[in-house]
């Protein structure tokens, strides 16, 4: 196995235990039976290994590579052979290797594979802009897109969706707020809300509950193609729901 320091490189090796605490040294597990912690494993070349100095720590990162690696939630990668991909750098003052960002157990394949472009799932249109069927974020945008430019809808319409960043938050000075919704929360095929007004078509007052990502929202009013711009028409839309609240 590689050690010392190198950026993206491929390491294969044995999953033979993990380590609790904070120093290697005192925490170090080597066993099938105890497994308690998911961001770490330790790896040899021997899947019978049980000297900490011929180990290498490995950090798992938050996602997909620690939701297919870890031991507390899949004791039977124990002493399983794994091809792992990020940066030899150390940890827990040891051999060690972070920045995962793909690794093979077998034929199973965890985060993105060097040289691939991670996939976007498709997201389709949907809605038909009324509050029992609400457009999504791609069919918003659809709509506001046959608009001429310059030009804003005559009737209102609602479009719900999570919140994926936030530009303005609600204020009292302005009382309105501007973000992006998309159907997951996430960036990526996102509508812009601009210059909101709140809950019941009001400004924004202090001590009332703002927005953060990932709210669930839906939103009321007419839409418009500022200059080729695709977004809510400035304060003529309010936040009709917050997370199912509509007061």
């Amino acid at each position: 196995m590689a050690k010392g320091n190198a950026k993206n490189v491929y390491t294969k090796g044995f999953i033979v235990g993990y380590i609790y605490g904070k120093k290697a040294s005192e925490g170090a597990v080597f066993n099938a039976d105890t497994y308690t912690v998911e961001t770490n494993v330790l790896i040899a070349t021997n899947a019978n290994e049980t000297k900490l100095s011929k180990c290498v720590a490995v950090q798992l990162p938050k996602g997909a590579v620690r939701e297919g690696l870890n031991l507390k939630a899949h004791k039977q990668n124990y002493k399983q052979e794994v091809v792992l991909y990020g940066d030899i750098d150390k940890y827990f003052g040891m051999a060690g290797i972070k920045n995962l960002t793909y690794a093979k157990l077998g034929t199973k394949e965890f985060g993105t594979k060097p040289g691939t472009t991670p996939s976007t799932p498709a997201v389709t249109a949907k809605g038909t802009g009324t509050l029992a069927d609400p457009f999504n974020a791609v069919a918003a945008k659809e709509a506001a897109s046959k608009l001429g430019k310059g030009k804003t809808s005559t009737t209102d319409v609602y479009i719900k969706g999570k919140i994926s960043s936030v530009k303005y938050t609600f204020s009292v000075k302005f009382g309105t707020a501007t973000f992006n919704i998309s159907d997951d929360g996430k960036a990526g095929n996102d509508f812009i809300i601009y210059s909101t007004l709140y809950l019941e078509n009001k400004k924004w007052v202090e001590g009332k509950e703002n927005v953060k990502v990932g709210d669930e929202v839906i939103i009321c009013g007419k839409l418009t193609n500022y200059n080729g711009t695709l977004e809510t028409a400035s304060k003529q839309s309010y936040l009709y729901s917050l997370n199912g609240k509509t007061k």
